[in-house]
């Protein structure tokens, strides 16, 4: 949205104004009729593949081989048939995260981390929030997955990858602290402000937390809570091998919560056994509670 904000990009062109090989998009083998703009980008509208639906291996490798570049893992995701013609049909989708990213380095001729950095955890303080940790780093939390009695990390965690990890997971790989987490969600509750340092203008900000389409509770990158027809709360949660993270904003009274936690993989029961449904649900119970003090 800083990008929105600069004029380096734009949320109603087309995005193969800045990669042309979005241009060639394909459906049940024929040509698509367009390329989808940002906006259907960032709102899961755009008609990429999803990983809530069947994948194959190799759409999956796209988000989940950190040895690929963003750029590798999207000129593999453009070569992908889509779903739906852009701005029909909502389909959440992992990919279209790496698409955003790789637009907005495509547009302003920088990484993504580069960008990060300079845009959000430079002007905030995020001391410990990036796509790349130190290789050397000790101290970070990588869940753990069970085999035969045996607790080992989680393989597939992205820092294990050590010196070979390239690829900036626009939606799911980003390292963080519950504090640097919490700096942002007061600049989210802020509208885009914290203590004298703005990241974005207050209409920015409007746009940003505003819902881009009627039918649905999804907006620019943000899971959308709607009282009255007016957005009372942005939020969204990750999950990436076995590390967990919920966010929840109420733009209402400014009050926010951060979990970010990790599991065991690989015990009786799968997924059913983690306690995610329960921790999400409890973080909401206690944004209530708090906006109603």
């Amino acid at each position: 949205m800083s990008l929105v904000e600069d004029g380096t990009l734009s949320l109603t062109a087309p995005i193969d104004t800045y990669m042309p090989e979005f241009g060639a998009l394909k459906i049940d083998g024929q040509g698509a009729s367009r390329a989808p703009t940002l906006t259907e980008v960032l709102s899961h509208r755009a008609g990429f593949y999803s990983q809530k639906r069947k994948m194959t291996p190799q759409q999956s490798s796209y988000i989940r081989n950190f040895r690929l570049t963003l750029k590798a893992a999207v000129d593999g995701i453009a070569a992908q048939p889509l779903l739906a013609e852009p701005g029909t049909e909502y389909a959440y989708s992992g990919a279209r995260y790496c698409v955003a990213g790789r637009v907005a380095e495509v547009a302003s001729e920088k990484s993504f981390e580069q960008l990060l950095q300079a845009r959000l955890a430079g002007p905030l303080k995020l001391r410990r929030t990036t796509f790349f940790p130190d290789s050397g780093e000790a101290n970070i939390a990588a869940g753990g997955t069970l085999m035969n009695g045996n607790g080992r990390p989680n393989a597939a965690t992205p820092h294990l990858t050590k010196s070979e990890l390239r690829l900036p997971l626009i939606g799911g790989s980003l390292y963080s602290t519950a504090q640097d987490t919490a700096r942002f969600a007061m600049a989210v509750a802020a509208h885009g402000r914290l203590d004298s340092v703005r990241i974005m203008k207050p209409g920015t900000w409007q746009k940003w937390t505003s819902r881009p389409y009627s039918d649905g509770g999804y907006g620019y990158g943000w899971g959308l809570l709607v009282r009255n027809r007016k957005i009372v709360q942005v939020s969204h949660t990750g999950a990436l091998a076995a590390s967990r993270s919920s966010l929840v904003v109420n733009l209402e009274d400014g009050t926010f919560g951060v979990v970010h936690y990790t599991v065991v993989m690989g015990r009786p029961g799968g997924r059913s056994a983690e306690p995610g449904g329960q921790i999400n649900k409890a973080l909401g119970v206690a944004i209530r509670q708090l906006a109603q003090r």
